[in-house]
């Protein structure tokens, strides 16, 4: 996780309400970060958006710390 931006609240969510959150790659630096836009819906509603800077790693890189 290497940040996030433009983050945008538009209404509160609720217990037992829906929260379905979506994701899309914009932009990708090989072996240095990767950009998504996400938003999240509740029914037809959009209830927060934003952008995330993820940092790419290897899969079969192991985790330090991680038996």
């Amino acid at each position: 996780f290497g940040g996030m931006n433009d983050v945008r609240f538009r209404s509160p969510v609720f217990p037992n309400q829906r929260l379905v959150i979506m994701a899309q790659l914009a932009r990708i630096r090989a072996g240095k970060r990767a950009e998504f836009n996400f938003q999240g819906l509740v029914g037809d509603s959009m209830v927060f958006s934003g952008q995330m800077i993820g940092v790419p790693i290897d899969k079969n890189q192991e985790i330090p710390g991680k038996a």
